[in-house]
């Protein structure tokens, strides 16, 4: 069976721990792996904070291009001046 050491456990977590473990007539290794088996099963069961995080962003990200979509086209001026025109205006300003 393998063995799991953990290591710069700060001391009010692990007078917890032991406290719980005493009240539920475990080892403290004992109450340790139970905590570890509830914690992956709740995880397990639930999607991931993160998870809910992105699907709310690509939801988003979703509405921003479909109202940009939505949007009549920008039709540019012909006597607009070009991209390079504008950028060597500029660097001639400065």
């Amino acid at each position: 069976m393998p063995t799991l050491q953990v290591r710069d456990l700060e001391q009010d977590l692990y007078d917890r721990l032991c406290a719980v473990a005493k009240r539920e007539h475990r080892s403290i290794a004992q109450q340790t792996v139970v905590f570890i088996e509830q914690g992956l099963d709740g995880h397990m069961r639930k999607q991931p904070q993160w998870k809910i995080a992105e699907e709310e962003r690509i939801a988003k990200r979703r509405a921003l291009l479909k109202s940009i979509a939505e949007r009549p086209p920008h039709t540019v001026p012909a006597d607009f001046p070009s991209t390079a025109e504008l950028v060597r205006e500029d660097r001639d300003s400065r």
